[in-house]
């Protein structure tokens, strides 16, 4: 799952997300408790913003290099 709209979380590696009106953000900790692996991912700083990128090739790269880190 993916947090809507443009995408950026403002994460921060210390302090974790901190956009945290968005319902995936805010829920993730309930999807792990329920045992669901809940990856909060941010958008690349290359790509700003999703609003017109999510199709994109650089969007599709960095989605399978996570998958695959994962």
């Amino acid at each position: 799952m993916f947090s809507g709209g443009g995408g950026n979380i403002n994460l921060d590696t210390k302090k974790g997300p901190q956009k945290k009106n968005n319902f995936l953000v805010r829920s993730r900790k309930h999807f792990a408790n329920g045992g669901i692996l809940a990856i909060t991912a941010d958008v690349s700083t290359d790509l700003g913003e999703l609003w017109d990128k999510r199709d994109s090739l650089g969007h599709q790269q960095d989605i399978a290099a996570l998958i695959e880190f994962i």
